[in-house]
């Protein structure tokens, strides 16, 4: 996908919700609820390394739950 074509489809997502997104799930929250830790400052690192398995099930709970937008750590 080109970056003009991602940014018609944003905008018309922005539109269809009346001007505003709110694109926050609290990422950090699910991860915990998989048992991921995030007890250091770089834990979203140490979770892409060490447990990648559980960005992804988050991601996919996020789209089963209805999300239009996911947002990637991609260090």
């Amino acid at each position: 996908m080109g970056f003009e074509k991602g940014a018609s489809l944003l905008e018309d997502l922005v539109e269809k919700a009346g001007g505003c997104a709110v694109m926050d799930g609290g990422f950090a929250t699910q991860l915990e609820s998989h048992v991921a830790s995030i007890n250091d400052p770089l834990w979203s690192a140490l979770c892409l390394i060490k447990d990648p398995h559980l960005i992804k099930q988050v991601h996919l709970e996020y789209l089963e739950a209805g999300a239009d937008i996911l947002v990637t750590s991609s260090y």
